[in-house]
């Protein structure tokens, strides 16, 4: 599909999204409205209807509030569902690539199975796609976060991408730039061999981690993003690197940022294939 054809379906896409969304809240308004009334004319009455008065008023406000918000706005759904899968689609097509988007996916097993991040948070996925490297290596690669939730604060712990490799690597071992291990099927340790990376290991007596995984990690440095992880686990590697992932632009959508995007997965692929190319000798 041409960039017109994209651009046309995704204005479209956006405008049901908007129309739905107003329905649903519209619903919801009216009902909270219509007990705020009936609470009002009978509030002498009981106090019951004293109580409601005092609970659906606020909730009826706030209703309405996003309603305006919602009819000025848009919605971020056509932008994972359709937009991005579709530029995908046309980028794998010019380069000859075998590339499955996947707008929505609920199997985060990786997060624990890697053990890079708090198994004790919530984990969102925003989008998967699988690609087919130039050796046959099927790769999951991931735009997810992590995050935990007190009361009124939200910690993130990770946003960004994540990716899968499958390897054949026999050692459980992780690079990163800051934090602590969780990996629950094994006992890691931590050893000190370099000073600009936490290093942990599966067994102190052969506590080494190999090279071409350090110049792996290396690599990712001069990559976007703040922070940097490695997992080596039985038969595969999991990458992960904290913002490190096309933001979303909603509204305003141009022939520029079609191009920015298709750029972006032809970076990305272009350093999934060097790594690969790395850590395969």
């Amino acid at each position: 599909m041409s960039y017109e054809i994209i651009n046309k379906e995704y204005q479209n896409q956006l405008k049901i999204a908007k129309l739905n969304d107003i329905k649903l809240l519209s619903v919801a308004s009216l009902i909270t409205i219509a007990i705020v009334i009936i609470s009002a004319i009978y509030y002498d009455v009981s106090v019951i209807f004293m109580a409601l008065l005092f609970i659906f008023l606020p909730i009826s406000l706030i209703a309405l509030s996003i309603i305006l918000v919602v009819l000025f706005g848009h919605s971020q759904k056509p932008y994972s569902s359709f937009l991005l899968g579709a530029i995908l689609k046309e980028y794998a097509q010019d380069e000859g690539l075998t590339i499955e988007y996947v707008s929505k996916d609920n199997d985060t097993d990786f997060f624990k199975k890697g053990g890079l991040f708090t198994n004790s948070s919530t984990k969102t996925i925003k989008c998967r796609f699988d690609y087919t490297s130039d050796n046959g290596s099927q790769i999951k690669i991931y735009n997810g976060s992590v995050f935990t939730r007190s009361r009124n604060h939200i910690t993130v712990h990770f946003d960004g991408l994540y990716v899968v490799l499958p390897h054949m690597n026999n050692t459980v071992f992780q690079l990163r730039s800051k934090g602590k291990e969780y990996n629950k099927e094994h006992k890691l340790l931590k050893i000190n061999t370099k000073d600009d990376v936490i290093e942990f290991v599966q067994d102190s007596e052969r506590a080494s981690i190999e090279k071409r995984f350090y110049q792996l990690y290396d690599y990712m440095n001069a990559l976007p993003g703040d922070q940097r992880y490695i997992a080596g686990i039985n038969g595969e590697l999991h990458i992960a690197i904290n913002q490190y992932f096309w933001k979303a632009k909603i509204a305003n959508f141009n022939h520029d940022d079609f191009q920015q995007i298709k750029r972006y997965f032809k970076d990305l692929i272009e350093h999934i294939e060097h790594m690969l190319a790395i850590i395969v000798y």
